[in-house]
């Protein structure tokens, strides 16, 4: 996990129009989409410009004695007053509204599990995380990567600050194009790094070189827990809500079902649907060529990521016609996943994951903030 994000403080201004959300899992300085930097237009303090325009004023105002004619009768609210916000109060109002979505705590039903439970309505993801002597037993795995660093390198180190210029090669994420889907894909990565870094701080598990200095990792190890991979958590967040957009733009009723179904009929084979996917599963699989992380930090990552980010999409889906959404309950087990991480050893093990149950998320409130937003996205999409 970058602690600034590369490209992070361009805000809406990132080259190929995807540096805005976050950097893409940067932005944990300026937050990428949050920084409006206008001169003066609410951006930092200039000390050359405020004196120019305390001169500037003096010259041209004259006396006035602060009466208003006529009077200002205020801003309207609701959309209106959202809209008009700069990118960090419009991100702080979202984070306010998606916090309740997720709560992290031990499982009541497996011992050593903790469960990401989903707006106090039951779970929605159950793992039980990998002990040390497991993943020492994937040591091999992490070696054998290594091999692959000097082809890996540029995207490795591009995607430690920014995953969203890759996901611009597939969809059109420019800031003038669609800006209130980068607004939206930055709530998303606020909302989905909750669990992300709670279960973390739960597991609090060992990276590949404190087993052996042989690792050498040829990036900085972050001093989070290894488990779960918060790229792979991210990227596969990212796949799965761009995924959904696109299927709400087609005219599906139910992305989150569309997404599964997109995933239960992959094959191997890079079609457009699976692209996004692939893309994640590669940009996972990158953190352990580089040598921080294990491939089940990546397997386990990569369903947390697709669950919370359905979530997320779920949650905003509503208005005068919405239908509540069934959000299928999965639970993993670290101990299970021996092999190295690929998306089609990921989707051969999403059947075995999901328990069968579901939990319904209500629809967004009419007319609220969740749900106007994702109104507007999809008007960028059709």
């Amino acid at each position: 996990m970058a602690l600034s994000g590369a490209h992070g403080a361009h805000g809406a201004h990132g080259a190929h129009g995807a540096h805005g959300a976050h950097g893409a899992h940067g932005a944990h300085g300026a937050h990428g989409a949050h920084g409006a930097h206008g001169a003066h237009g609410g951006g930092g303090g200039n000390p050359m410009l405020a004196g120019a325009m305390t001169l500037s004023a003096e010259g041209i105002l004259g006396y006035w004695n602060g009466v208003l004619t006529p009077p200002f009768q205020g801003w309207p609210g609701g959309w209106t007053s959202f809209a008009r916000l700069q990118g960090d109060a419009r991100m702080a109002v979202l984070q306010h509204d998606l916090a309740p979505l997720f709560r992290v705590g031990a499982s009541g039903a497996v011992a050593g599990a903790y469960e990401v439970t989903l707006s106090g309505l039951g779970p929605l993801l159950t793992l039980t995380p990998p002990t040390p002597v497991h993943l020492a037993a994937q040591m091999p795995h992490v070696r054998a990567a290594a091999d692959l660093r000097a082809d890996r390198l540029a995207e490795i180190m591009v995607q430690m600050g920014d995953m969203l210029s890759f996901y611009a090669a597939h969809f059109r994420l420019h800031p003038d194009a669609r800006k209130w889907t980068l607004v939206f894909l930055g709530a998303v990565y606020e909302a989905i790094l909750i669990p992300e870094m709670r279960l973390k701080f739960h597991c609090s598990l060992p990276r590949p070189y404190d087993f052996s200095s042989m690792v050498q990792p040829i990036i900085g190890t972050p001093s989070h827990s290894t488990y779960p991979s918060g790229h792979a958590t991210e990227a596969f967040a990212f796949a799965a809500v761009l995924c959904g957009l696109r299927h709400l733009a087609a005219g599906a009723a139910d992305p989150v079902s569309a997404v599964l179904a997109d995933l239960a009929a992959y094959t191997g084979s890079s079609t457009p649907e699976m692209l996004p996917f692939l893309l994640a599963a590669r940009i996972a699989d990158n953190r352990t060529v580089a040598g921080v992380h294990f491939p089940v930090d990546s397997a386990h990552g990569a369903l947390l990521g697709l669950t919370t980010g359905l979530a997320v999409l779920a949650a905003c889906l509503g208005g005068p016609n919405g239908v509540p959404t069934k959000m299928p309950v999965w639970q993993a087990d670290g101990a299970n996943w021996a092999s190295d991480f690929s998306l089609d050893g990921f989707v051969a093990a999403l059947p075995g994951w999901n328990t069968g149950g579901s939990v319904t998320l209500p629809v967004a409130p009419a007319g609220s903030v969740l749900q106007t937003l994702l109104v507007e996205v999809m008007k960028e999409w059709t």
